[in-house]
């Protein structure tokens, strides 16, 4: 099969082809296939910007759910169905401000400004703002792959430096080079991309149950232990019989974790633990694990719990003094607690050490307490294996992206099954 090279970076148009080309393409050397056409974005589709009728306007705006869904970035999760819009527009925003202009359903999203090239496609009619273009692609252009190769182009060099951020012009969105193979092929590729993005949602999905069964559970648990005991009134609410109801310096006695410089932080294994999490990793530990740590400033009130010796960071709490109590069950009882209402109330918040301790929390004996501990330890690992199986999806998705938009892989004669990637396509420019 002949072959035709791909553009170089920073190149216009190539004579030999007659293809204009992006001065962003990162396709390389190896050659497209010679079937493959390189066209601008402006041949391949129409394309029309959104509008934000003025907050000044009290008519534009409306809380009432029937009114018309007005879609922004934020709406947008990639590759993903807008069903929903945190903000609605009344009927006087879209005759007075659009014109009488709504996306239908089905019709293909792309931001363009600040979060540039994120894609998302409309379950609605809306209408949304002038960062986000609605995208009418033409006959010979099938709509679910010109979504995923748009959502892998490398915007850098296209982009303008704009006072709130970055953002593409008309200029620049009318040239961003598309690669489209012939359209039975594009059909195919979206299908592989698209099943790929299920198995995706699949896990999400199931991360999500998992979160749920993991908050019910310590609701439950909490509040009726795991021994069938009687529940008792207390100030706190209702609690097994057999739990101690006291301060939580009885249960655990928490200290200000220390500061570390640049120098200090060295290549190592011991994780420097701040209240976002693993900041960075030193040589020489500071504290002998297992611990529990609290977020005392920036992320106020995270728990977080470690197997191992760590240094935990200035602006966190800890404990290795579980005053004879499983240090796994402490970390499952302070994460259902709202400990971020314990704030010092000054200018920069921080968690108060002093309120911390005096805070009334309910606990059981050693033996229940890892009873507990092993209950939610497991949702946790079965949380981790979905977690990690959706990382390593979401990689191959990535990957194969990339190689079928470079035709590193082909599909084009493979049986594959394109009937279920069922994306309407509204054709042409909404009136």
């Amino acid at each position: 099969m002949s072959t035709k090279p791909r553009p170089k970076p920073h190149t216009r148009h190539s004579r030999e082809s007659g293809n204009p080309m992006s001065s962003t393409s990162e396709y390389g050397d190896a050659p497209l296939p010679d079937d493959w056409a390189i066209k601008p974005f402006s041949e391949i589709a129409d394309y029309q910007t959104g509008r934000t009728p003025s907050r000044a306007n009290p008519r534009y705006w409306s809380t009432h759910h029937a009114a018309q869904p007005w879609a922004s970035i934020s709406d947008m999760k990639p590759h993903a169905l807008i069903i929903d819009t945190a903000e609605r527009i009344s009927q006087d925003a879209v005759t007075e401000t659009f014109r009488g202009r709504i996306s239908k359903a089905g019709t293909l999203l792309m931001s363009f400004k600040l979060t540039i090239g994120r894609v998302a496609t409309l379950g609605i009619d809306a209408c949304h703002n002038e960062a986000i273009i609605s995208i009418y692609p033409k006959s010979q252009v099938n709509q679910k792959y010109l979504e995923y190769f748009l959502a892998q182009v490398n915007y850098t060099d296209y982009q303008d430096r704009a006072v709130k951020g970055h953002t593409l012009n008309q200029e620049k969105i009318d040239r961003i080079a598309i690669t489209l193979p012939p359209k039975p092929e594009q059909q195919k590729i979206a299908a592989v991309l698209w099943k790929m993005q299920r198995a995706v949602a699949i896990q999400d999905r199931l991360i999500a149950a998992t979160h749920g069964l993991k908050q019910s559970a310590m609701q439950h648990i909490f509040t009726h232990g795991l021994r069938g005991k009687r529940l008792k009134d207390t100030a706190i609410g209702m609690t097994p019989q057999n739990w101690r109801v006291d301060r939580l310096v009885e249960l655990a006695h928490f200290q200000r974790g220390f500061d570390i410089t640049k120098n200090q932080q060295k290549t190592g294994t011991v994780p420097v633990i701040s209240s976002g999490g693993i900041k960075s990793w030193h040589s020489e530990a500071k504290v002998a694990g297992p611990g529990v740590v609290i977020g005392r400033k920036g992320s106020i009130g995270t728990v977080r719990y470690t197997e191992s010796d760590y240094w935990p960071h200035d602006t966190t709490l800890w404990s290795t003094d579980f005053r004879g109590n499983f240090p796994l069950f402490v970390y499952y009882r302070l994460s259902v607690l709202d400990l971020a209402r314990l704030d010092s109330g000054a200018a920069n918040p921080a968690l108060n050490r002093n309120f911390l301790h005096e805070e009334i929390v309910s606990w059981p004996g050693p033996d229940e307490q890892r009873d507990i501990a092993a209950a939610l330890a497991t949702i946790d690992r079965k949380l981790a294996h979905h977690q990690k199986k959706r990382a390593a999806l979401n990689d191959l998705f990535q990957t194969t992206l990339h190689q079928l938009m470079t035709a590193q892989i082909r599909v084009a004669d493979l049986d594959i099954d394109t009937s279920e990637v069922t994306t309407p396509q509204p054709q042409g420019v909404a009136a």
